[in-house]
């Protein structure tokens, strides 16, 4: 396993081109955040201890192509992993099921790699991504005009959620795509406070009747992002897909059944949901 995951990740170094910051650097960088990401999870100590040597450290960014886009990054978060060709490879064929490419939404967008690949791969005519987390916003905004998507991408510094707050966002500094709204934090978690809006209430009728692909990767939060979507899901037409990560499937299939979606793919914690009727 240390081995093919070693191959993987020089397989993936060697094929990125550093646009914008220092090439030795970079290498530098790159090959210390692998190694702080796989040795912070042997205990919870030494997780601690690698948080307090990457608090200290420099944390230079850098602009990087790859087969997937042209990304911002940043040593010793996970952005190095989520901007990868490799991230999901397995599960972005799934963009393809749809049987319409005319909006795609990208509820948990993270630095942007799906916003992006729907459109410059997929072929989406237009996407609306969502991203709560300032920072990362900031780097999503970023990437959307590196790859030359402004046209195509709408952005949105919020959350989705079943009804309009402002809730505490809870981040582990090196690990930015996994914020989660909750009232309790881990030591070495910083909170903010974002806010949070239904997908009904940024759609018109028309609109959601040209929902072609809905992502959602909010850390436990699937629910409550569904319960303030139930006009879109209603109107969204046949063929239409959700993709869904969650680590409750029996609640999610219950509650989308309902509205005819049904699972037609699964990988792990990622599920593929298709519109029947």
């Amino acid at each position: 396993m240390c081995f093919r995951k070693l191959n993987q990740l020089n397989k993936e170094y060697k094929q990125i081109t550093v646009v914008t910051g220092s090439a030795i650097l970079f290498f530098f960088c790159f090959w210390l955040t692998k190694l702080f990401s796989l040795v912070q999870r042997l205990n919870p100590t030494i997780d601690n201890i690698i948080h307090t040597i990457v608090g200290a450290l420099p944390k230079p960014e850098f602009v990087i192509k790859n087969d997937s886009g042209t990304f911002v990054v940043q040593a010793f978060d996970d952005s190095m992993t989520i901007c990868s060709s490799y991230f999901e490879k397995e599960l972005r064929g799934w963009l393809e099921r749809t049987t319409t490419k005319d909006i795609f939404v990208d509820i948990g967008a993270n630095r942007g790699i799906y916003t992006v690949i729907a459109s410059h791969q997929f072929g989406f005519a237009k996407v609306h991504a969502f991203e709560p987390n300032p920072e990362v916003f900031t780097i999503l905004q970023k990437n959307v005009t590196l790859n030359q998507i402004e046209l195509v991408a709408m952005l949105h510094n919020a959350a989705i959620g079943d009804t309009s707050s402002i809730q505490t966002l809870a981040v582990d500094p090196m690990l930015k795509g996994g914020g989660k709204i909750t009232t309790e934090q881990t030591r070495n978690d910083v909170t903010m406070e974002i806010n949070i809006v239904t997908l009904d209430s940024q759609f018109t009728p028309a609109d959601m009747g040209r929902v072609g692909f809905i992502k959602i990767d909010t850390e436990g939060y699937e629910q409550k992002v569904l319960s303030g979507m139930i006009d879109t899901l209603t109107h969204m037409p046949t063929g239409s897909c959700l993709m869904i990560e969650t680590t409750e499937p029996a609640n999610i299939k219950a509650f989308l059944l309902p509205y005819h979606f049904n699972v037609i793919e699964s990988r792990n914690t990622d599920y593929l949901f298709a519109k029947v009727a």
